[in-house]
């Protein structure tokens, strides 16, 4: 496991998650598909890094309040904004432990399934999944959510009387 992998595991205090040559495997076996695995890994990328901003970052225990990337320290800042996700998933790749367990796991599934829809331009295809996609989301914030305690000093209310 490197680095940012024994990082990934301490968030959630657990000894493993799916790796992504995994997750691939079984969404090929599960649903044949002519993309390159490659493009599913950068992909699983993005929707990692997604997460990391989102959900993780946000929280105590998840942003760690630093992190360790082959050596290097990155101090996560009081904003999301500060943090360089990039660095923290610089070396994703066949082995990396994804971050979200079971079984909310599902969300990588139905991100793979939303954005080959979208590649084929299959609009009704990408409506349906990313319905799926928005509720696995969803249900892994919330209990993300419950089980973690925010970040003190930040707020996460938008003014709606400057919009």
């Amino acid at each position: 496991m490197n680095g940012a992998g024994i990082q990934r595991a301490r968030i959630f205090h657990m000894v493993a998650n799916m790796k992504v040559s995994t997750l691939i495997s079984e969404y090929n076996t599960d649903r044949p598909n002519q993309v390159d695995d490659s493009r599913k890994i950068n992909w699983l990328k993005k929707v990692e890094a997604m997460i990391i901003r989102e959900v993780v970052s946000t929280h105590q225990g998840g942003s760690l309040d630093t992190w360790t990337v082959d050596g290097t320290t990155l101090t996560i800042g009081s904003t999301i904004y500060d943090t360089d996700i990039e660095a923290i998933i610089s070396d994703f790749g066949d082995d990396t432990e994804l971050i979200v367990p079971d079984p909310y796991s599902d969300l990588y599934m139905f991100w793979l399934d939303e954005r080959i829809a979208l590649m084929n331009n299959e609009t009704k295809r990408y409506s349906s999944v990313s319905t799926l996609f928005n509720n696995a989301y969803v249900t892994f914030q919330q209990w993300y959510n419950r089980t973690h305690m925010p970040l003190s000093g930040r707020s996460h209310f938008i003014n709606h009387e400057a919009l």
